[in-house]
């Protein structure tokens, strides 16, 4: 009897070693996350694209496409993401309800969606950096590979956390639909200015 639970539990943990590795990093497929670049809050996700962007811009925003890659290409909801922070009431001075970007899972704006909210616009300078989050939060680490800045926010992606490292193409972009290889699904933290 003793050989024969040994030979399960010896297949057992074979099985388990053998099985198919999964993404522990991958973002959770069709979702759409927000999150603040500024305030600390945990990120919620929502099954809707629609729904994340109402939240991430206090409710001033409830008519974003469902789909997230045409919402990106809509030029009504660009210029509306554009003028949130000069339609900002001074009540929500320090709400984080800025889009700063909208971060993908895919190319060209595909796939699940991390919305990144700030407390204000960026200015028209490379320097200094408005907001930095040193490290993405669970389940985005190593899966970005398109973006596109809001709120004249351009960004700088890196290769590591705590915004170090390599980063892309050496400068910051208000939008890439691809990484280059080497930090394609690498992206580890962002800053913005």
């Amino acid at each position: 009897m003793r050989i024969k639970q040994r030979l399960a539990l010896g297949a057992g943990v074979l099985a388990l070693l053998l099985a198919p590795a999964t993404a522990a990093h991958a973002a959770p497929a069709g979702k759409h996350c927000v999150v603040s670049a500024s305030s600390g809050a945990p990120m919620v996700c929502y099954s809707s694209f629609t729904t994340a962007m109402a939240n991430a811009t206090g409710g001033r925003v409830t008519d974003a496409p469902a789909n997230p890659k045409a919402a990106l290409n809509d030029e009504k909801l660009a210029k509306k993401l554009n003028d949130l922070p000069a339609k900002a009431p001074s009540t929500l001075a320090a709400v984080s309800n800025i889009v700063i970007s909208v971060e993908y899972t895919g190319e060209s704006f595909g796939g699940s969606t991390l919305t990144i909210t700030g407390t204000h616009a960026c200015d028209d300078f490379l320097s200094p950096v408005e907001f930095t989050m040193t490290s993405l939060p669970s389940g985005w680490n190593d899966d970005i590979e398109s973006f596109k800045g809001f709120a004249n926010c351009a960004a700088m992606h890196f290769l590591h956390i705590g915004a170090t490292g390599p980063f892309n193409d050496n400068g910051f972009f208000f939008s890439r639909t691809s990484f280059p290889s080497w930090l394609d699904d690498e992206v580890s933290s962002i800053a913005w200015t």
